[in-house]
This record gives C-alpha cells, structure tokens and sequence, in this order.
C-alpha cells in the first residue's frame, strides 16, 4: 500500500497517526507495471508519475510493506517519469513489489541460477587491482529468496548439490555426520576459486585445523593467478551469532571483519532482525572467506554466510524452523511406505526456470527480459516418486499468515507446479482457522500420504 504524503513530512514521527490519502489501486499497479519486481509496461507509470510531479508542492508516497514505522520505504518521484527510493529513507521490505528499485530484480533472478562447470568465483583481487571488493564490506543482515545470493551462498549451493546430503533416497539410511564432510571433502575439487585452484586445495573443514589454516593459506603451492590473491574457504557449523560475530558448535568465538550473512525466510516485514531471532534458527552451516586485508595483514575471518541446517548432525539446508517441522513429516511419512511405492526428496538449491549451466540456451533480447524480471522459483522440497504411474509433488511450508507473503506464494507455487508438471501440497501453520495446529499437520500428512498410496491406473 502506498501513501500519498506532502515532501519533506516528518519520517521519524508518528506519520501513521496523519490522516493521508491511500494511492488509488489503479495508479499503484501502474507503477507496479511499470518500476516493479515484475515490471512488464515501462509507459504505465510515467502519467501517475507526472500526474503528481505537476502538483505545486510535490508529492512523496510512503510504502507501508515494512507497517508502521519511523524512517519508513519512500518513494520519491523523478524527471516527470521515474521513481527512486529516497535516499536516507528505511529499505522496502525484500518481499515487496518496489524492493527492486534498490536491487533490480534481475540481479536477483541471476543470483539464483547455476554456475557454469569449471568456471571459478574469484572472491578476492589481488592487492594491486583497482576492483572494489565486496567481500570485505562490514555489517550482519539477513538473506533470503528475495534478495541477491551472495557467491559464498551460491559456493555453499553449489556444493551441497554435488552431494547427496541435499537428496534423500528413499530406503537409504541417512549419512551420519562423518560421512556428510567427508561427501563435502570428496566434492571440493569440483569447485573452482580461481583459473588453478580447486576449493579442496584451499580448505578448513575441521574447527581445530584454523589457526594452522590462516599460516598454511600463504605458503601452501597453490597456482593463484596474478589477477588474485590468496584466500581460503573455512566450512563449520554455527550455534550462536553476534554482531560480526560466530561461536561454533564446539564453543570457539571468532570475528568476521567484513560481511555476516545469514539466511532466514520472513513475512517481508521484520529486515531488521534481532540477533536473538537469528540465533533461534541455530544450528547453522556456515562458509566463510579467509585470507588478508592488506599485503602486510594476518589472515582473518573476512566475510561468512551462514544457512540453517537441519540440527547438529545433518547439513541439509532449510530455509526456516518451521521446514525442519516439515522434513521431520514427510521422512516419517517416507520411511513409512514400501521403497518401491515411496518418494525421494529433493532440497532444491537453484531456480528452476534458469538456463541449465551445461546447456546454454540463446533467447531474444524481449525473451532475456522476461526471464530475468520475473520470481525466483525455488521450491521447499519436490518428493519424487519411486513408481513411475505417479507424479512428483511440490511440498511448501506456509509459515506466515500476512497477506502478501501469500499472494506472492500462490504465485510462485503454481509457476513451480507448472515447470516441474507436479501437484502441489502446503505444511501450513495457520490456516485454515479454528483447527489446532495438531490437526493441520495430521491433514498434512494425510494429504502427502495419499498421493503416494492412492490406488492409480497401472
């Protein structure tokens, strides 16, 4: 909802508490059409724009996608036929319709697809190179769906998926801890940091091998080229976060001096999140760049991403608490049915509507466009049946109740239903209203159950 407020009215104040004209739907969709996560008509804004613009004063409208707030999202009107975020002005939440005026959407859509094989991230330019480094960049914020993966997000990504972790066959006994980092060990020399080094040439995977770690990374024969300077990937798991700050499952505290990120699904309207918030999402799998500052620097933490995964003993990423309630369901339910007449589950890692990276695929520049305004598809989980006379499934967890998370769900899953030809099933932990939460789940499970063992024609 946009609202129409004179300029320079006070945003640290109770502005809420104003009375102030609601922009009229019609003019808010133009500028949907027009500036938005989906923009398709760049022509349907320009007259509301100019429409306001031309007023004595000037207008400014209010975005209310993060509620009632001091410093909220302000949209401020340009040129007669543009519109930008006002500087200084409170982030739209990354849910919302105008949260790409920041971040164009389609640095959003490309964040999410998969690198291309033998191709490398180039994390860190070497020290004589004017390239500005946004590894290093301080601050502690939140990832999700919404917003550009980070490369260590898409390192941990792509790594995972070289992995079983992220499949769980059906019949198969599920890989104990060791086993798991020794997949993510086995992997490493799949993925590339630079033209000649591998990630398993430059890698801490064990809590008490770091400090070792940071005076190896210098000395180690690694053929960095000229364009890069050394660095290297540190892999552990998380049970506490503080401002720059990570304390491992085993209780070692470490600073990261650049970039905290940890990823963590909301309604859209709660981007600053507590440190206390983000914790209750523990245990979490975390990446982190390691190497220097300045040529004369120790190494250090630099950045990290941080992901939850399932508990302490099992690296499969989710994207909330609430998922591992899900997964915990449909492993009951999978390990409950006969492996011929059961499912697979799949955590997908990567947008299903991008170009697969082995297969380039050449579009015109109006099917470019389209492609890369549109929602990032990534399912909570597919099960994939194991009897060829069934279809695969789309299974979400619905952890919120406002409004826009769901219409922007409803949304997506039948774009995810579509591409994968499924049918689609939701954990919801809120509707429908008036049944407990008990009975929700036992619906759930009935529902998941009776796709799979529902009589069909063989």
């Amino acid at each position: 909802m946009l609202l129409i407020v004179p300029k320079n009215v006070d945003l640290q104040g109770d502005w809420w508490n104003q009375s102030y004209d609601k922009l009229p739907k019609e003019e808010e969709e133009a500028l949907w059409a027009a500036f938005g996560r989906r923009a398709y008509n760049k022509a349907s804004g320009k007259e509301v724009v100019n429409s306001y613009q031309s007023e004595d004063s000037g207008k400014w409208f209010i975005c209310k996608c993060r509620g009632e707030i001091a410093n909220p999202p302000v949209i401020t009107l340009r040129s007669f036929k543009h519109i930008v975020r006002k500087s200084g002005s409170g982030e739209h939440s990354s849910d919302c319709d105008f949260y790409p005026i920041t971040t164009p959407q389609r640095e959003i859509v490309r964040s999410y697809r998969q690198k291309q094989r033998n191709t490398a991230f180039n994390f860190l330019a070497s020290f004589d190179r004017s390239e500005t480094d946004d590894q290093t960049n301080a601050g502690t914020g939140r990832a999700s769906h919404h917003t550009s993966r980070s490369k260590l997000g898409t390192l941990l990504a792509e790594w995972i998926s070289k992995t079983p972790i992220g499949w769980r066959e059906a019949g198969t006994p599920r890989l104990s801890i060791s086993p798991q980092y020794e997949e993510l060990k086995a992997s490493a020399s799949e993925i590339w940091l630079d033209t000649n080094v591998t990630l398993s040439d430059s890698l801490c995977a064990f809590d008490s091998d770091l400090d070792q770690f940071k005076e190896d990374i210098f000395s180690a024969p690694a053929n960095w080229s000229r364009r890069r300077r050394e660095h290297g990937i540190y892999l552990t798991r998380v049970g506490g976060v503080g401002r720059q700050k990570i304390e491992t499952l085993d209780g070692r505290v470490h600073d990261v001096v650049g970039r905290l990120a940890i990823f963590g699904e909301t309604d859209g309207s709660d981007r600053a999140e507590t440190i206390s918030n983000l914790s209750a999402r523990q245990p979490y799998l975390a990446v982190i760049l390691v190497g220097r500052r300045s040529p004369d620097a120790p190494a250090t933490l630099l950045s990290a991403y941080l992901h939850p995964c399932v508990d302490r003993g099992d690296l499969l990423l989710v994207d909330s608490d609430l998922e591992r309630i899900t997964l915990r369901y449909l492993q009951d339910i999978q390990d409950s049915l006969p492996p011929n007449d059961s499912f697979d589950i799949q955590k997908p890692m990567f947008d299903l509507d991008a170009p697969l990276p082995r297969r380039p695929i050449k579009l015109t520049p109006e099917e470019q466009e389209q492609l890369d305004t549109r929602d990032v598809l990534v399912p909570d989980f597919v099960l994939w049946p194991t009897s060829k006379s069934r279809t695969p499934l789309v299974v979400e967890t619905m952890g919120y109740d406002k409004a826009d998370y769901r219409q922007r769900k409803r949304r997506t899953q039948e774009k995810m239903r579509q591409k994968l030809n499924a049918e689609l099933e939701c954990h919801d932990f809120h509707q429908p209203y008036g049944t407990s939460q008990e009975d929700r789940d036992e619906d759930f499970i009935n529902r998941v159950r009776a796709h799979f063992t529902a009589e069909t024609d063989r």
